[in-house]
């Protein structure tokens, strides 16, 4: 197997990668460049810590979501330029602070300023945010320069894709800090076990969706958002039949889970090719079952 899923790229560390150089993440695709420690950009340039990118961005540092130029710290951001600290702003440009604005230019803290007020009041709010942290409920302090404090996320930690690819238990994201969202309580009534599911779906009748399964790892200590049961809608048992999958044991999110942990790792690994002893990085450990090769070993044996 190739090191990384890597396409027409120079000078790039990470998987997923395609048509880019001097990139650094994963999933990064169609004309990147000087990209780090990002995941999930496209078309876009010059892009530090930033977590889904697009549409020809530029000059982004610690954003989520952001399709904009020179945008920073920010979240959600639908167009515009000169952008900090701000969420879900559409086509703005100069402002800081700021929270559901449309078309709007030279704001703070959801406030109009002129240009003039505005340039000369921002560095005073950057001076002051330098000189007085935010402190969160564990003595972390947050200055200029960092993304909004995990206290102000709408979200659980297990909410999140953290819980995909950095999957923990509930003790562990307690102790790190972070928030943590116990299930809510279901009073279904399950009707069918999963050992007791047909083994073939030709053994399954019209009736079948009318049953609530209950998921294979219900009463076990499961870290995947169990949902502890399940029904079928008619169009997936038409589904299933059509293609002949088997019926599935476990509930919808055991098996997003299970798929996930088919991919590759969110992480890089020090790894060396087996045919030329060449070194790399890779997104599959040391104990992995692959025979790793370098691009150029690889592209001997299947060219």
């Amino acid at each position: 197997r190739k090191f990384a899923a890597v396409l027409n790229s120079k000078n790039v560390i990470g998987d997923d990668i395609r048509n880019s150089q001097n990139v650094q993440g994963f999933t990064i695709k169609d004309d990147c460049q000087d990209v780090r420690y990002s995941y999930r950009v496209e078309k876009s340039r010059d892009i530090w810590d930033g977590f889904v990118v697009w549409g020809s961005s530029e000059m982004q540092y610690e954003t989520m979501s952001c399709q904009s130029q020179r945008t920073y710290f920010s979240a959600l951001i639908w167009g515009g330029f000169d952008i900090q600290y701000s969420y879900n702003c559409f086509d703005c440009n100069n402002i800081f602070g700021c929270i559901g604005l449309r078309n709007k230019s030279y704001c703070i803290l959801n406030k109009q300023y002129s240009k003039e007020e505005y340039e000369s009041l921002l560095p005073k709010v950057i001076e002051q945010m330098y000189a007085i942290a935010y402190v969160d409920r564990h003595g972390i302090e947050y200055r200029y320069g960092e993304f909004f404090p995990t206290d102000l996320s709408p979200f659980a930690y297990n909410e999140t894709i953290n819980q995909d690819y950095f999957p923990l238990k509930k003790e562990e994201v307690i102790n790190q800090g972070f928030t943590w969202r116990d299930p809510d309580a279901r009073s279904h009534k399950v009707t069918m076990v999963a050992d007791s599911l047909p083994d073939s779906i030709t053994d399954a009748p019209e009736t079948f969706v009318n049953e609530i399964i209950e998921c294979a790892h219900a009463g076990k200590e499961c870290n995947e958002q169990c949902a502890g049961a399940f029904k079928m809608i008619p169009l997936e048992l038409q589904y299933y039949r059509r293609w002949g999958v088997p019926l599935p044991r476990l509930c919808p999110s055991c098996r997003h889970f299970g798929r996930v942990k088919l991919k590759p790792q969110l992480k890089m690994f020090e790894g060396v090719c087996k045919k030329c002893a060449s070194q790399f990085h890779t997104p599959y450990p040391p104990n992995t079952n692959y025979t790793l090769y370098c691009e150029g070993c690889y592209n001997a044996e299947i060219i």
